[in-house]
């Protein structure tokens, strides 16, 4: 159910439905936070690279979006990695 709270609102806020132009205030920062933003940005830049409308779809560049994705990817695994660590020492 939590997942759910998380997944859906990045469905509909990072442009895959809605376009990402529209957003303004409170809603640009979270479009602007959420790591699905970046997977789908780069996406379209894999799928439109080499096309003449490759400016106009995708929002980023391709090594930006990898650097961000790579960012998110190593602060959630070292999270993960540290939590683990505090489970293991509380239990012994």
């Amino acid at each position: 159910m939590g997942a759910l709270l998380i997944c859906m609102p990045q469905m509909f806020l990072v442009g895959r439905i809605i376009p990402i132009s529209h957003s303004t205030g409170v809603i640009a920062i979270l479009v602007k936070i959420m790591p699905l933003t970046y997977l789908t940005d780069l996406a379209r830049g894999a799928f439109y690279f080499g096309e003449p409308t490759y400016n106009q779809v995708v929002l980023h560049n391709l090594l930006y979006n990898k650097i961000v994705l790579g960012a998110f990817c190593l602060h959630t695994g070292n999270m993960e990695y540290y939590q683990q660590l505090d489970d293991g020492s509380r239990m012994s």
